[in-house]
């Protein structure tokens, strides 16, 4: 009876291990082939927020001669995603079109210290006839605009001489022409200028007059100086401009090299000295 008894709960325990080695592996063969599903799982929800990035692109936009590619590099952030930058092909030739010209002593009154020190109403006054479509400017009214935001900068700003890139968009694009399509870039490279120009808008460029070497200053021409540019020539690598510094500076091309050299923003006042150079434009959209 006792043997009997024995051998009885021997099967049950055979029967239990039995039970316990096939669940075992079962679970062991189900998880094995889970991984490759959430593998699969993975790759697909990666590539389609990959998909997703590229199409929405961010605003930045790099030019790259004859070169279309998309790229994507890490944000310098932590714990942030990678962002995607369109890249367009570099046009040979750029070039903005109906707008006028002036020149900021339209009747040759250099000895107005006015008139002088204007190009920075005259720059503005070129960009904004050009974003009000406006092509053509008598020399009666050019002189009456540049005395009439003289006169508003003083009493306005205290000072019309020497006006920084800054208060160039404040006090007379955005204040006496209450225009607000324009705003400042800062620590520009080249690229950014010629991204813009691509894009349809006018370049306001504060610079060095006398790093630019143009002949038809009164030399050694102006230390602070405002030119507009209006067009890029990539194969002769000549930026185009209207120079409202001197009668000839309709369609006026700088060589590339020294125009970049010769950007350099200054403060408002008069002659104060320059103590750094800082790269910055004022971009005007139409």
């Amino acid at each position: 009876m006792f043997l009997k008894l024995k051998i009885k709960y021997f099967k049950f325990f055979l029967i239990f291990l039995l039970m316990f080695i096939v669940v075992c592996c079962v679970f062991f063969f189900t998880k094995e082939i889970k991984k490759p599903v959430d593998f699969l799982n993975f790759q697909n929800i990666h590539q389609n927020v990959v998909e997703k990035e590229i199409a929405t692109p961010t605003t930045s936009l790099v030019l790259v001669k004859n070169t279309t590619t998309t790229v994507s590099s890490e944000s310098k952030k932590e714990n942030t995603t990678p962002t995607v930058v369109a890249v367009e092909v570099l046009p040979q030739d750029i070039f903005i079109e109906n707008v006028p010209f002036l020149v900021q002593a339209p009747f040759g009154e250099w000895k107005d210290p006015r008139q002088q020190d204007a190009c920075e109403e005259a720059a503005s006054l070129i960009a904004i006839s050009w974003a009000s479509d406006i092509t053509k400017i008598s020399k009666i009214e050019t002189k009456e605009k540049i005395l009439d935001i003289v006169k508003y900068q003083t009493e306005n700003l205290g000072e019309y001489r020497d006006t920084s890139a800054a208060d160039t968009l404040k006090y007379i694009i955005n204040g006496y022409f209450s225009y607000k399509k324009a705003h400042l870039k800062e620590n520009i490279k080249i690229e950014d200028i010629i991204t813009e120009l691509a894009l349809g808008n006018l370049i306001i460029v504060p610079a060095n007059g006398q790093a630019l070497h143009n002949p038809y200053f009164i030399q050694p021409g102006p230390e602070r100086h405002m030119l507009v540019l209006r067009g890029y020539d990539a194969a002769k690598k000549e930026f185009i401009a209207n120079d409202p510094g001197i009668g000839r500076g309709e369609k006026y091309r700088y060589p590339q090299d020294i125009l970049w050299a010769a950007i350099r923003d200054y403060q408002t006042g008069y002659h104060i000295p320059i103590k750094e150079v800082k790269k910055t434009i004022i971009v005007v959209e139409k």
